[in-house]
């Protein structure tokens, strides 16, 4: 049998007081208290009110009313008759063939005036006259032929086109002597012309370009045939001019 164990007392060995007792407790820290934040305000200042003066738009009126065009009135210069010019070439009338076997020229001329005469061996209408270039168009011519009314008729014309309507009479119709005249199968066209007209082509004495056509019919239109001529004109020694 074992002996009984008898633990020995346990004695504590009293505490003894710090050398150095602490009289004072570490100081509390004061409560930190955070300011209060103001946040700066992000929105960018409210802008002062813009007030847009008044805009007072001008009654619209509409365009300016133009002033009414008043046409001057056209006042059309007289025509002017010319002088009487006799030029009496007799047997020095001078010849030139236009078209061989269809249109001659005979011609007499004077200081002043040209005396014409033009034969068609045909029947219709005949123009001859004085061009810049041998072109129709610009030129300025006699035409003989028959009005709608069935009156000859043989007058100056300028022409200003290939069209019909670009045809017109020149305003001083001034031909001394005219006449068309025609037989069963002939035409003839005959006329005196100032060599110097205002506003007009001169004819001078020497190296001249004319245009010349002649129609299918009596009335005056589109030609059958046109062509152009440069030659020179001469005068006659027994031309006589009387005004």
């Amino acid at each position: 049998t074992k002996a009984p164990v008898t633990k020995a007392p346990v004695t504590k060995a009293p505490v003894s007081p710090p050398l150095f007792p602490q009289t004072t407790k570490r100081p509390t820290q004061a409560p930190v208290t955070e300011a209060p934040v103001t946040k700066t305000p992000t929105k960018a200042p409210t802008k002062a009110p813009v007030t847009d003066a008044p805009v007072t738009n001008a009654p619209v009126t509409g365009r300016p009313t133009k002033a009414p065009v008043t046409n001057a009135p056209v006042t059309r210069a007289p025509v002017t008759k010319a002088p009487a010019v006799d030029v009496e070439g007799g047997s020095c009338n001078k010849k030139v063939v236009l078209e061989e076997s269809q249109l001659t020229l005979e011609y007499s001329l004077s200081d002043i005036a040209l005396k014409v005469k033009l034969t068609y061996e045909g029947l219709g209408w005949i123009g001859f006259g004085r061009s810049i270039s041998g072109l129709m168009v610009g030129s300025e011519v006699v035409i003989g032929g028959i009005k709608g009314s069935g009156e000859p008729v043989v007058q100056k014309y300028q022409l200003g086109g290939k069209a019909e309507s670009l045809v017109t009479p020149t305003l001083a119709q001034t031909l001394q002597d005219t006449k068309f005249t025609q037989t069963d199968s002939q035409t003839i066209v005959e006329y005196t012309k100032l060599l110097e007209e205002a506003g007009e082509l001169s004819i001078i004495e020497g190296e001249n370009i004319f245009v010349f056509a002649y129609g299918s019919s009596n009335t005056i239109a589109y030609h059958a045939s046109r062509d152009s001529k440069t030659f020179s004109l001469e005068f006659c020694e027994k031309d006589i001019i009387e005004i």
